[in-house]
């Protein structure tokens, strides 16, 4: 009976170790493909620029993503191809 027990938490033991790496290593094992650009425009005083115009391009692909800032000129561009 004894020996039983120690080959089941054994078997246990092996299986939360297998999930540890899985889900703890994902990161590991994936390349990040996308960023996110985050900002706030302001003019040369410091204040704030609502309403800017921004455009992102990356010089690899000749992609290019447009954006407007909010109220108080911030901004987020997400999901950028990873890239210069």
């Amino acid at each position: 009976m004894f020996r039983g027990i120690s080959v089941r938490a054994g078997a246990f033991f092996s299986v939360v170790c297998f999930l540890a790496v899985v889900f703890c290593g994902q990161n590991f094992l994936f390349a990040q493909t996308t960023g996110t650009i985050l900002g706030t425009v302001k003019d040369q005083s410091g204040a704030v620029l609502p309403g800017a115009a921004l455009q992102i391009t990356n010089v690899e692909t000749g992609n290019v993503r447009t954006s407007v800032t909010g109220g108080r000129g911030e901004y987020r561009l997400p999901a950028l191809s990873v890239g210069t």
